[in-house]
């Protein structure tokens, strides 16, 4: 997800409409499955505008991005470690089979 945002944020500085377009369809993705909902809409309004919109406010545009991500991130970690709590307290993980 660090990566995906940073190709975002180094497209828009450099003026790629084409790469944020890209970069910010991968994100999407990544997010897609990590179920952060926030960032997907936000990578979804990126991927709608036009190329010269990308190009003219990127940089705007992607301003943004990191504290969706470090949000993303702080969430998942949180359920991560939930999840191994629950797994060493001998709690059936979700989507495991019962012993």
């Amino acid at each position: 997800l660090g990566r995906c945002m940073s190709g975002a944020q180094q497209a828009a500085a450099a003026a790629d409409g084409e790469g944020l377009h890209e970069a910010a369809h991968a994100m999407r993705g990544v997010a897609e499955n990590l179920g952060a909902g926030p960032l997907v809409e936000r990578c979804r309004e990126l991927m709608r505008l036009d190329t010269q919109t990308l190009v003219r406010d990127g940089v705007r545009l992607t301003a943004d991005l990191g504290v969706l991500v470090e949000t993303t991130a702080r969430r998942a970690r949180g359920e991560v470690r939930e999840l191994l709590a629950q797994s060493h307290h001998g709690t059936p993980l979700p989507g495991s089979d019962p012993p």
